[in-house]
């Protein structure tokens, strides 16, 4: 996977996909499998935001959570590869979603499990 960084800059924003709402769900629809201890750093704002860090794997390709949130607030333009991908594969309807700062959206209960362990360790609690 390359930097995000690298993934970010050089792309073309702000010229939607006129498969957005279609890419999007299989965004939203996605359980992602690898956490990191880090959240994403938007590089366009420079400023850090509130969403973990995590990639998920399926059917040959990898990708992050910051793919989608490039995706939805910037319009970063997709790998060819990724994006016939997404549209082949999202989902007709969209799961429950809950909008989070900086409008990244992800299913209602990752987000709440997610914050649950970042309050847990900086708490310095563990989960049982």
């Amino acid at each position: 996977m390359r930097d995000p960084y690298d993934r970010a800059k050089g792309r073309v924003f702000h010229r939607p996909d006129p498969g957005k709402a279609a890419i999007m769900r299989l965004f939203n629809a996605s359980d992602y499998d690898i956490f990191a201890a880090g959240f994403i750093f938007d590089v366009v704002s420079g400023e850090e935001t509130d969403i973990p860090l995590a990639a998920i794997g399926r059917d040959g390709f990898s990708r992050s959570n910051e793919d989608a949130y490039y995706f939805e607030r910037y319009d970063m333009e997709l790998t060819p590869e990724l994006r016939e991908y997404a549209l082949a594969h999202a989902p007709r309807r969209s799961e429950p979603t809950r909008t989070l700062q900086h409008g990244q959206t992800h299913r209602a209960e990752s987000v709440a499990r997610l914050r649950n362990t970042r309050r847990n360790n900086a708490a310095g609690t563990r989960r049982t």
